[in-house]
């Protein structure tokens, strides 16, 4: 699996604003929110579903895991991480 940390733009906490539209001329930028906190990251398309299981395995705690027949967009709904691209 990739480690997506380096792709790493930016963090903001919920209520503040954060003008992404540079970045958005340099790539593809995806915000994982959770725990009223945004970060911002450059993912390609082509890798959306490894990053979604980077943040699945990066973002929950310690006693948050994913049942065997739960896929990742709803371990990560029941958890209240949402991922979004910026366009």
């Amino acid at each position: 699996m990739s480690n997506f940390s380096h792709n790493h733009i930016t963090t903001w906490k919920d209520g503040s604003f954060f003008d992404l539209e540079d970045a958005c001329k340099q790539g593809r930028v995806v915000v994982v929110n959770y725990d009223q906190t945004n970060n911002a990251y450059f993912v390609d398309a082509d890798e959306h579903a490894d990053f979604l299981a980077w943040v699945a395995i990066n973002w929950p705690g310690d006693d948050d895991e994913q049942e065997d027949s739960e896929t990742t967009q709803a371990f990560l709904d029941r958890l209240w991480i949402s991922v979004r691209e910026v366009k």
